[in-house]
C-alpha cells in the first residue's frame, strides 16, 4: 500500500489480549457468569466483532479497485492475539454463554429504552450490540476462523505473545522467560497454520536479557514504547522513526510517543472531545449479565450532557482525518530515509475505553487506503521484507504504562505475587528435570503437565496489573493464592521417589475440564524449559 511518492508509513499494530477464564473445573453452560468472565463477552461485541467487520469492509473496497502502480497490498494493521484469547475464541462453551450474555444485555437496553431517556445512547448501543451479533451469527460463531480468512486475504498481518502473557522482565530465570515465548509461539503456529513473524512483549516489557532469547524463538521483530530506543546505546540518530537492530538479528520499532498519545490519552487525546461517549459516567455499575450503561458524552467538568451518536461519528471522521495529517507531518519532518511511525495499543481501545475507536479506525484505514493519501500503511514486518539498512542499537529496559520503567509490575503492592511466582519457577525446573530424567508414573507426569501449565497462569503480568492498580484486586489475589496453593500439590506428587494411592485422585481433581491448550500434545511441552 506503500506509493513511491510517499515520504514514509504509518504502522498500525493493535494487542488483542484477555487472561483466562475457563480454568474453573465446574464451569458449564448455566454456571454463574463471573465479573472476569463478562470481560470476554465485552470485548468482543464492543471490540473484537466490530474490528473485524470494519477490516472485511474496506478490504471489500480495496478489493473492488484495481491495484494502482506501486501499491503492494501490503495489510492495512497488524493484529497481535495472545495464546490465552485465542484458546477462548475456540471455547465452543465460551461461545454459548457469549450468547446468553447477549441476552443480557439485550433485556437491559430494552428497560432503558422504555424510560424514554438517552434514547440516542440506547440506540447506539443496541445498534452496536445487534450488528455484533449478526455478525458473530453469520459467521459461524468463528471469530478466529474470521481474522484468519482476512489474513489469507491481506486485509491483515496476524501476531501472537508470550503463552499467558507473562511479564517476562519479572521472571527469575531465563528458562522461565523462554517458556513463555517458546509455548506462545508454538500454540500459535498450532491454530493458526503459520508461524509468528512478530512477538508482542507482553507490557512491552523488555531487558537486555531477552534479546538471545527473542532472537532465537524464529520471530523477526517487537514493539518498544518510544524511550527504549531513546535511551539505546548507542542512540539511534532517527529515534522512534526507524527500527534498529541489536546485537542479534531482531528488529525492535518504537511507538511514536505523540501520535500514540492523539488516540492514546484521555486528557489530551481524541477521546478527551466533549462529544465523544464518556467511558466513567455511567448510570449503574452493570452485573456480569448486563451492560454497565454509559449514556452521557464528556463534555467537561460539571452537567454531563446526553451522548448524541451521530455527532460523536462525524468527529471520529473528522479525527481520523486530523491523525493521518499530523502522521504526514511528522513523517516529511523526518531525516530517516526511510520512516516508519509505529503506533500500537491494546484492541480493547477500540470500542470498549473509546466507543468510537471502530469508526475513527475504519475512517483511518479507508482514507490511507486512498490513491492521493500522503501516507501508505505498512506493518512491521512487510517493513522489514524490503530489507531496508538499519542502524545497530541496544535499546533500553522498559515498559509502557506508569513511569515506563516497570513500576507497575514490580512494585511493593506485587511483591508478595512475584515471591510466589519465583519460588513456583525454581521448583518447576526441579520438577521438569526429576520428571523428565528419572522413571516417572503416569500420574507423576499428567502433575508436570498441569503444573507447567498453573506456573504459566500464575505468571500472568494481568495479575500483577490488578494488584497493582486495585481493578479486581480481590480476584487476582484469590487467583494468585489458589495457583500457588495447587502448584504445591502437584510438585509433592510430582517429587515423590513413589506414587501414594492418594495421588492420582488429587491430579484428577486438579485437572480442569477444560485445560489451557490442550490442543497441544504431550510432546509440545517435553522441551519447554530446554535452553535449545
Amino acid at each position: 500500500m506503500r506509493k513511491p511518492s510517499q515520504r514514509g508509513s504509518l504502522a498500525v499494530v493493535l494487542h488483542a489480549h484477555l487472561p483466562w477464564v475457563l480454568e474453573e473445573a465446574s464451569l458449564n453452560a448455566n454456571a454463574p457468569m463471573s465479573f472476569e468472565e463478562a470481560w470476554l463477552h465485552e470485548a468482543l461485541w464492543e471490540c473484537y466483532l466490530p474490528l473485524a467487520a470494519l477490516l472485511e469492509r474496506v478490504q471489500s473496497l480495496r478489493e473492488a479497485n484495481p491495484v494502482v502502480d506501486g501499491d503492494e497490498r501490503t495489510p492495512f494493521l497488524l493484529l497481535s492475539l495472545s495464546p490465552t484469547l485465542l484458546a477462548m475464541l475456540k471455547s465452543p462453551l465460551l461461545g454459548a454463554r457469549f450468547e446468553r450474555y447477549v441476552q443480557g444485555v439485550r433485556a437491559q437496553l430494552e428497560q432503558e429504552r422504555s424510560k424514554g431517556v438517552f434514547l440516542s445512547a440506547v440506540a447506539a448501543h443496541e445498534a452496536r450490540l445487534e450488528a455484533s451479533f449478526t455478525y458473530w451469527q453469520k459467521n459461524h460463531r468463528d471469530l478466529l476462523a474470521v481474522f484468519l480468512r482476512l489474513r489469507d486475504r491481506g486485509a491483515l498481518e496476524l501476531g501472537t505473545t508470550a503463552a499467558t502473557h507473562g511479564f517476562l522482565p519479572g521472571l527469575l530465570t531465563a528458562a522461565g522467560a523462554r517458556a513463555q515465548i517458546r509455548l506462545g509461539l508454538r500454540y500459535f503456529r498450532e491454530v493458526t497454520g503459520r508461524h509468528s513473524s512478530f512477538f508482542w512483549l507482553p507490557e512491552c516489557g523488555y531487558h537486555p536479557k531477552l534479546l538471545p532469547l527473542l532472537a532465537d524463538s524464529g520471530a523477526s521483530a517487537t514493539i518498544l514504547d518510544t524511550h527504549a530506543l531513546e535511551l539505546g546505546e548507542p542512540r539511534p540518530q532517527h529515534g522512534s522513526l526507524q527500527p534498529v537492530f541489536a546485537d542479534e538479528p531482531f528488529a525492535f520499532f518504537g511507538r511514536h510517543r505523540e501520535l500514540c498519545s492523539a488516540v492514546w490519552s484521555r486528557e489530551v487525546g481524541y477521546p478527551a472531545a466533549a462529544v465523544y461517549r464518556d467511558f466513567h459516567a455511567r448510570l449503574s455499575e452493570g452485573t456480569p449479565y448486563e451492560l454497565a450503561f454509559k449514556p452521557y458524552a464528556v463534555t467537561g467538568q460539571g452537567v454531563k450532557l446526553p451522548y448524541e451518536a451521530a455527532v460523536a461519528e462525524h468527529r471520529a471522521a473528522r479525527d481520523a482525518v486530523d491523525f493521518l495529517r499530523r502522521a504526514a507531518v511528522v513523517l516529511e519532518a523526518s531525516e530517516a530515509p526511510r520512516p516508519i511511525a509505529t503506533v500500537a495499543f491494546d484492541a480493547e481501545l477500540f470500542g470498549h475505553w473509546w466507543w468510537e475507536g471502530p469508526q475513527f479506525l475504519a475512517a483511518l484505514l479507508e482514507n490511507a487506503a486512498r490513491k492521493d493519501s500522503a501516507v501508505g500503511l505498512d506493518t512491521p514486518t512487510s517493513y522489514l521484507a524490503r530489507d531496508p539498512q538499519l542502524a545497530l542499537s541496544l535499546p533500553a529496559s522498559s515498559t509502557w504504562g506508569r513511569g515506563g520503567f516497570s513500576e507497575v509490575w514490580s512494585h511493593p503492592l506485587v511483591s508478595h505475587a512475584l515471591r510466589l511466582v519465583h519460588r513456583a519457577e525454581r521448583m518447576m525446573l526441579q520438577v521438569d528435570a526429576v520428571v523428565r530424567d528419572r522413571p516417572r508414573t503416569e500420574t507423576q507426569r499428567r502433575a508436570r503437565l498441569l503444573a507447567i501449565r498453573d506456573l504459566f497462569l500464575l505468571q500472568s503480568s494481568d495479575l500483577l496489573f490488578m494488584l497493582r492498580t486495585g481493578q479486581s484486586h480481590r480476584f487476582a489475589a484469590a487467583r494468585v493464592q489458589l495457583l500457588a496453593a495447587r502448584l504445591d500439590q502437584l510438585f509433592e506428587v510430582a517429587l515423590r521417589d513413589r506414587e501414594v494411592a492418594a495421588d492420582r485422585a488429587t491430579v484428577a481433581a486438579l485437572e480442569p475440564q477444560i485445560a489451557l491448550f490442550a490442543e497441544l500434545e504431550e510432546d509440545a511441552f517435553a522441551d519447554t524449559f530446554d535452553p535449545f
